[in-house]
């Protein structure tokens, strides 16, 4: 009887450990079978119910960190039919409040609608759930903090060829927030965004513009005759009629567009505008590079 006890307290801190992950859940319906039969053979009912108890705490606790959920729906083959119900156990009703955020390891909304589908939070590269990005209905819809192949502050080949007037090491991060992008009264602090967000072929009241050139990579350019706020800008801005700021290569532009939007799609949670709750679900096509670039083209996707 030692023996089998064993087992179970075994089998119980492996359940733990591994985050009940479906290998462990067909491991422990073999390894019941094997116990029941070998306890029927001695007569030795304590102990089944020894075994069975343990299961079932295990199961409990993990339904209650809603870690359970996941490991049965993994198990159906419809990924929209999965993703449903996780809309309607964790989301649909519920309103998102920042005090959640104290007690949670989201960082805004997005990141807290993540939690509520089973996930962490995350900042990988690869589409959230079943190969779905997820993402909350807005009159603007993020695709993600992508982060530029080169920048003004951390040039590379590229820039260094574009820019040959801009002494090295002449700018850091937060220089380069302070000369190129606007004090955001909210966060306390300057960010490269709001009305320094330039758009394709549309130069902005601070001097800034996107372009594509004819290999579909995006480069920022900064000119000073347009700039409103060009006295607190160093001299060497002037040397040369135009400054790149960042570029985005088409290859950077293609893997982010494949792991995030042409998987599966994407999917929209929906919320009611009186009172913030979560409502609808609705699933959206897969978008492909050319889709994307074409959207940067028609000004539907921009740079903010």
């Amino acid at each position: 009887m030692e023996e089998i006890f064993s087992y179970s307290s075994l089998l119980s801190i492996l359940v733990v450990v591994t985050g009940f992950t479906l290998m462990t859940r067909r491991f422990i319906i073999l390894l019941e079978s094997f116990l029941l039969k070998k306890r029927l053979e001695t007569g030795d009912q304590n102990e089944k119910n020894v075994f069975i108890q343990c299961v079932l705490q295990t199961l409990q606790t993990q339904e209650a960190m809603g870690a359970i959920s996941l490991v049965h729906l993994k198990a159906t083959s419809d990924a929209k039919a999965r993703i449903k119900y996780l809309f309607d156990k964790n989301v649909r009703g519920h309103v998102f409040y920042p005090l959640y955020l104290s007690k949670t390891k989201a960082s805004d909304e997005g990141h807290w609608l993540e939690e509520r589908f089973g996930l962490q939070a995350n900042c990988h590269g690869g589409a959230d759930l079943f190969g779905y990005e997820i993402k909350k209905a807005s009159d603007k819809i993020t695709f993600g903090d992508w982060a530029a192949d080169e920048y003004i502050f951390r040039p590379g080949a590229v820039l260094l060829r574009h820019n040959p007037h801009v002494p090295l090491g002449a700018l850091d991060k937060d220089a380069f927030l302070y000369l190129f992008g606007v004090y955001n009264d909210k966060h306390k602090r300057f960010s490269w965004s709001g009305l320094t967000s330039p758009r394709l072929n549309q130069v902005n009241a601070y001097g800034q513009m996107m372009i594509m050139d004819a290999q579909e990579n995006l480069y920022v350019v900064y000119h000073p005759h347009f700039d409103i706020s060009v006295a607190r800008k160093p001299e060497w801005v002037w040397h040369r009629e135009v400054t790149v700021l960042a570029y985005w290569s088409r290859a950077k532009i293609d893997r982010h567009v494949k792991q995030k939007f042409n998987q599966r799609g994407f999917l929209l949670c929906k919320k009611r505008h009186e009172d913030g709750a979560y409502t609808d679900l609705c699933f959206g096509r897969q978008i492909n590079t050319d889709m994307w670039l074409d959207g940067v083209r028609k000004g539907l996707v921009f740079f903010g």
